[in-house]
């Protein structure tokens, strides 16, 4: 059994009681393509996100002071705030003992039951590792060239970002 934290976007940070397992997921994909003579052409891979599933079990009373209040409802109230985070789409922060999953989706939760255990509950959460992409807004400087006039010249900018260099076609 190992700690276990879930910190949603609100800053809401929820413990379940144990966390009983751990499943990693690792997945490339080759890109395939049909050639002349009908037979396929594997000429890329894609390496798709990290997944894991996260077997939880939560009991009214939790054994720390972790998500109050307690009573016969916090399983039930743990269930619902994890899947509003699904259904939102938010991402969240997990951490299992000393690995940090962040920032992840949750892309399934479920609920089980085990009426010999009484009032406690396992919550599934199936998970996937995403990337968070800020936009940039940058200045660009026009080269002199782009006031020409007559036939369509190639035109150059350089962008304020890694020296980048961009190029069009102007038919002014």
């Amino acid at each position: 059994m190992a700690f276990c934290e879930i910190q949603l976007s609100t800053g809401l940070v929820i413990s379940p009681d144990t966390c009983e397992l751990v499943t990693h997921t690792r997945e490339a994909e080759a890109t395939d393509h049909p050639v002349e003579d009908g037979s396929s052409i594997a000429d890329h891979v894609i390496v798709k996100p990290k997944t894991f599933t996260l077997t939880t079990n939560w009991t009214p009373r939790p054994w720390d002071d972790s998500f109050k209040p307690g009573g016969a409802n916090r399983p039930q109230q743990a269930f619902d705030i994890l899947a509003m985070a699904c259904q939102d789409k938010t991402s969240v922060w997990i951490q299992v003992d000393d690995i940090d999953y962040q920032p992840v989706i949750i892309q399934r939760v479920t609920m089980q039951r085990e009426f010999a255990d009484g009032d406690s509950r396992t919550i599934q959460l199936d998970c996937k590792q995403i990337t968070v992409v800020q936009g940039k807004t940058v200045a660009v400087k026009l080269a002199s060239s782009l006031k020409a006039k007559g036939k369509p010249k190639r035109k150059k900018i350089n962008l304020e970002i890694d020296n980048t260099t961009a190029y069009w076609f102007d038919s002014a």
